[in-house]
This record gives structure tokens, C-alpha cells and sequence, in this order.
């Protein structure tokens, strides 16, 4: 499953020494952990960086998915307002 959308907020993850890999985005299909079941997975393409991102989790935090990516966005990156390019793993999901 495809979709689009934009950085909403790039946050540093505190479990993982402040690694800014948590991401919002104004829309997607990644289903994070809820009611027993599992996330989805995929990857993410955000405009200006070169490498296609994994998305390794996805946690609901109040209204918001933080979308868990294996790398770290760079900190000299302005990420906010970038458009995304989504892929969600549909073997995974069939799976779920």
C-alpha cells in the first residue's frame, strides 16, 4: 500500500540516546501497535534525502503515529514541511 503526505515533526527518540528517528507525518497507512495488534512496516522516502528510510515500529502517542525508522534524520536537516512517499510492507499486514 502507497501514500503521500508531509513531515508534520521529527522528534528524538529518548530511549535510544536521543536518535532523531521518530516521525509525524499529516497522513498515513502505517497501523501502529493497538489493541493486541502488530505494527506495520515499510519504508518512508522524505524529499532531500537520498536514502529510502525503514520503518522499523509505529507507536500511537495520544492523536499521533511516531513512525520509528531505522536511521537517523541528520540534525542539520530541516525535515518539517518535506514531502513523503510511503510504502507499507503488505506481506506484513496480510500476515496480521
Amino acid at each position: 500500500m502507497e501514500f503521500t503526505g508531509k513531515v508534520i515533526e521529527v522528534f528524538a527518540n529518548q530511549v535510544e540516546e536521543n536518535k532523531r528517528n521518530l516521525v509525524i507525518l499529516d497522513q498515513s497507512c502505517f497501523y501502529p501497535t493497538s489493541g493486541g495488534q502488530q505494527n506495520d512496516i515499510g519504508t518512508l522516502k522524505i524529499d532531500g534525502i537520498d536514502k529510502v528510510l525503514n520503518v522499523v515500529d509505529c507507536l500511537k502517542v495520544g492523536k499521533c503515529v511516531l513512525h520509528k525508522i531505522d536511521e537517523e534524520i541528520p540534525a542539520d536537516f530541516e525535515a518539517i514541511g518535506k514531502d513523503v512517499a510511503g510504502v507499507v510492507d503488505a506481506e506484513r499486514r496480510a500476515q496480521l
